[in-house]
């Protein structure tokens, strides 16, 4: 689960998600909330294998085309 945080002025809409730069098909993730208004959270699921001890990079686009990226390692 990835957590997100409006930290912004305005609404963004999240628009696609990807992992390592590959894009994850709607159908495999869930957000709490796809529009986000000024400080608001929401939690995105990701239906995927991940390999315990490989390193993945994370990233949320928007719909005004913002990338933010978070990268973890697989438990």
């Amino acid at each position: 689960l990835l957590t997100m945080k409006n930290t912004g002025t305005g609404a963004l809409t999240i628009d696609d998600v990807r992992v390592n730069d590959v894009v994850v098909d709607p159908a495999n993730w869930n957000a709490t909330k796809t529009t986000l208004q000024a400080g608001d959270l929401s939690t995105i699921g990701i239906s995927k294998t991940f390999t315990s001890g490989v390193k993945y990079e994370f990233s949320v686009l928007t719909a005004t085309g913002n990338k933010f990226t978070y990268v973890a390692t697989a438990p």
